[in-house]
This record gives C-alpha cells, structure tokens and sequence, in this order.
C-alpha cells in the first residue's frame, strides 16, 4: 500500500474538492465533531461544504472526544 501526504494552503473546503477533483478520487473519508446549534452557525463546517460539493462520495466518520489524562 502506498501512502502520499500533502499540505496545501488555502480554504479547507475548496482544496479538499479541488484536490479530489484534479486526481479523480472516488471517495473522501473525513472525521466530523457534529456540531450542532450556535456552534455549528459560527463556526461552520468544512465536513458539510465538502459533503454539498464534493465530485464524489464522503463518508464521515464522528470523532469523539476522549480523555487523555485520567
């Protein structure tokens, strides 16, 4: 398996549907924290603007919040 790490600079959203466009992906995996209320109104989501733009399939995954230090 090969693995390819990028870093481009730019507004999370578009880059991501760019990058999947320009290399012809089939499907973007992204974690989300599931905002929701006020949170989700002030913040914004780039998991939702990928979801409405993207080329091809998103599959999100909820991230929970753990504890670390006990």
């Amino acid at each position: 398996m090969k693995l390819n790490s990028f870093i481009i600079e730019g507004r999370p959203y578009k880059e991501i549907i760019n990058f999947a466009s320009e290399h012809k992906h089939d499907l973007i995996i992204m974690a989300t924290h599931a905002l929701a209320g006020i949170d989700r109104l002030l913040l914004g989501s780039v998991t939702d603007k990928v979801i409405r733009s993207a080329p091809c399939a998103v599959l999100t995954l909820k991230m929970d919040e753990k504890e670390f230090i006990e």
